[in-house]
């Protein structure tokens, strides 16, 4: 077929060598790009995630293709591969641009030119480097470990090549204003109050552009609130929502603008297609006018402040939506423990002393519902034990006033711990480095989960013992226990 076949291609003996590497790296390549987007929960950070999947696999099919006609000599072209390599290498330039500034929180309207820009002296890289070795006759195991290289240095430089243009768009004096934004931006909502990042931008900003006065204002439901201010409107202070409301760069009428006379221009700050805030500044310290350059600087730093507030609002609504979720399950905790209180109670219905009618199982419950719950005086307060007469009798011994129901929880708490500690075998407990013999099991159980609340997986491993041996052990633990309650019960009734 000639220049454009496959079979023009020679292979020397390690090339199955190769090909074997090249399944395995584009298989690993692939496992890890699918674990991270399954990983990634935001669909914002899954996108990209999905790119670099798509064009991995489109890479790795158009290697495969020519590895595969190059080891078997198959009267193939060479279109399919290397238009999968193309289409490959602009959606990586793609994903990896687009990861980039997610990652910083930036908006993407410039920056696609820089990583435009990047991405094409890339493709032009790798261009230029095919031909030569396409043209010289040469094996693409080298072809391989460039684009490795050529994509570490991408990856690794790619703040260079923006940093660089920064030259071109802005002027010197600016440079680090932009890069102190960005800064603030990837920390919103990590460190300092908004108002401080707030305050910190606006005195760089006026800084640099040497402006007299200024503030930004924060848009609230139905409102603006200042939230940042130079030699201007107070922190604090509301404007009603036509006063700061714009479209674009706009500079201000003062007598259509209530609260506005000593200033000259307005910048609304955008995120999410909705005006989010408003940056208000002053004349000039030079009393010239603003330029065309500084309009636009304006008006792309606008956006990075946009983002400021927008990063912490979401932090905030996070916050607040983690504050709630856990009080809500606090109350429906205590509520769950109340009904099951009230649950036991209607259906063991103890009076002064132990019902004879209740079943060794429905003991073994209240008895298991009053060690969970065991430094709880509160709940145990009200619990069907807290009626029995041995606990009547130490609430007694313990006040000389009226009870109350926390005294009766104390009590209780006390009258199961005396109660579990009879299953204590006679002599020296075991220390935590020992293996305990199987007689010490249901004390050392029940006695590390409910009066020193270790956690079950550290007992299960002190003992040496599975999970289902524990879970049998500590049943007739409780039972155990329960049988001596009601033991210790019917002796304080017949004294």
């Amino acid at each position: 077929m000639g220049p454009l076949g496959l079979t023009s291609r020679t292979v020397n003996p390690i090339f199955p060598l190769f090909f074997a590497y090249l399944l395995l790296i584009s298989f690993l390549s692939l496992l890890n790009l699918g674990r991270a987007r399954q990983q990634s929960r935001s669909t914002t950070l899954g996108g990209p995630f999905d790119s670099l999947f798509i064009a991995t696999a489109i890479t790795a099919s158009g290697a495969a293709y020519t590895s595969v006609g190059s080891l078997l000599q198959l009267d193939l072209v060479t279109f399919p591969a290397e238009a999968a390599y193309g289409l490959g290498i602009i959606l990586l330039g793609y994903a990896v641009a687009k990861y980039d500034a997610l990652l910083e929180g930036r908006t993407i309207d410039r920056d696609l030119v820089y990583s435009s820009l990047t991405v094409g002296a890339l493709t032009t890289f790798y261009v230029l480097i095919v031909l030569v070795l396409y043209f010289g006759g040469q094996l693409s195991f080298l072809t391989l470990v460039l684009t490795i290289v050529g994509s570490i240095s991408a990856n690794s430089l790619f703040d260079g090549p923006r940093i660089a243009l920064d030259r071109f768009f802005y002027q010197k004096q600016f440079q680090q204003l932009r890069a102190n934004l960005r800064t603030l931006a990837r920390e919103a909502g990590t460190g300092d109050t908004l108002r401080e990042q707030l305050q910190a931008i606006l005195n760089s900003l006026c800084r640099a552009l040497r402006i007299k006065q200024g503030f930004i204002a924060r848009r609230q439901p139905n409102d603006y609130l200042v939230e940042a201010t130079l030699d201007a409107n107070a922190v604090g202070q509301i404007f009603t929502a036509p006063a700061l409301a714009a479209s674009e760069i706009v500079g201000i009428v003062r007598p259509t603008k209530v609260g506005l006379q000593d200033m000259t221009l307005l910048v609304p700050l955008y995120a999410s297609g909705s005006q989010i805030g408003a940056l208000v500044l002053g004349a000039k310290e030079t009393k010239q006018p603003y330029s065309e350059a500084e309009l636009e600087l304006l008006e792309d730093l606008g956006g990075q402040i946009a983002n400021v507030i927008y990063a912490q609002a979401r932090h905030e609504e996070n916050a607040q939506a983690l504050n709630a979720m856990l009080d809500n399950f606090r109350q429906r905790e205590r509520e769950l423990q109340l009904q099951v209180q009230q649950i036991l109670a209607e259906r063991a219905e103890m009076p002064a002393h132990v019902n004879k009618e209740i079943s060794e199982g429905e003991m073994a419950s209240l008895v298991e519902d009053g060690l969970r719950q065991l430094h709880d005086f509160d709940y145990l307060g009200e619990h069907a034990l807290a009626k029995l007469n041995i606990v009547q009798a130490r609430v007694a011994r313990r006040q000389n006033g009226p009870a109350t129901f926390i005294d009766r929880g104390k009590a209780l708490s006390e009258t199961l711990v005396q109660a579990l500690n009879k299953l204590r075998p006679d002599g020296i407990e075991p220390n935590s480095k020992q293996v305990a013999p199987r007689e010490w099991h249901q004390y050392i159980i029940l006695h590390d989960s409910y009066v020193l609340g270790e956690p079950n997986r550290n007992i299960m491993s002190r003992l040496y013992i599975s999970e289902g041996t524990f879970n049998r052990t500590r049943r007739r633990a409780i039972r155990s226990v329960a049988k001596a309650l009601e033991e210790m019960e019917q002796e304080t009734r017949r004294n």
